[in-house]
């Protein structure tokens, strides 16, 4: 793989009596290799059960093609994701997808005002619909018109900090309630030429999100 690391991305759901209930979701580093290509992207996704008064989470975990001149390989890439989500989503009982949410994390080796970036923020207006709703990333500002600083510090012929990694979600039915905080790059910058290094051991910072879900979306919130 031209790239050092993928990303893999997890989530959990819990609920107690006290409506302690909460996702978490992260998008890190895995050790293992990533296989991408120019003509399809490693991915793998599934599908989180809970409790009847919470919704049920499609999780995905996505790492696209690495070269920069490709945008148009990510573009078909990306899409080809979403429709495979919508696809999932639809072969569900009517029950299960009324209230169903969606995660999608990793490495989409594109910046936030890419082509990519903007097609999953606008899959809600695709033709024939996304049965997921509207998805932003747990790192945007509240008018979506910045994301995390940086997600990636690498060398050679690319060498820069890079936003490349992303946390989305379903805005409509999940709520961030807190995130991992990412380190200043001034400060890593002045100790580090770059990652790995001796204190971080992927070119990729972990992202990391906890949700609960938003009761409005749901019939029967907990007492």
């Amino acid at each position: 793989s031209p790239s050092s690391a993928s990303s893999a991305s997890s989530a959990s759901i819990s609920s107690s009596p006290s409506s302690a209930s909460s996702v978490s979701s992260s998008s890190c580093p895995s050790s293992a290799p990533s296989s991408s290509s120019s003509s399809s992207a490693a991915s793998s996704s599934s599908l989180c059960r809970s409790t009847p008064t919470l919704p049920s989470i499609l999780v995905a975990s996505v790492h696209l093609f690495w070269n920069p001149e490709y945008t148009h390989v990510r573009l078909a890439q990306t899409r080809y994701l979403l429709r495979t989500l919508s696809e999932m989503a639809e072969a569900q009982p009517e029950h299960v997808r009324e209230h169903l949410a969606a995660v999608v994390a990793g490495d989409f080796n594109a910046n936030f005002d890419s082509p990519p970036y903007r097609t999953v923020l606008n899959a809600h207006h695709r033709a024939g619909g996304f049965s997921l709703g509207r998805l932003r990333s747990a790192y945007a500002s509240d008018d979506g018109r910045v994301d995390a600083p940086y997600s990636s510090f690498t060398h050679g012929k690319h060498a820069r900090d890079r936003l490349v990694d992303y946390l989305f979600f379903s805005s409509e039915r999940l709520h961030v309630t807190s995130r991992l905080g990412l380190p200043s790059f001034e400060r890593v910058s002045a100790a580090y030429q770059s990652f790995p290094n001796e204190s971080y051991g992927s070119d990729h910072l972990c992202l990391a999100a906890k949700f609960t879900p938003r009761w409005s979306s749901i019939h029967h919130p907990p007492m």
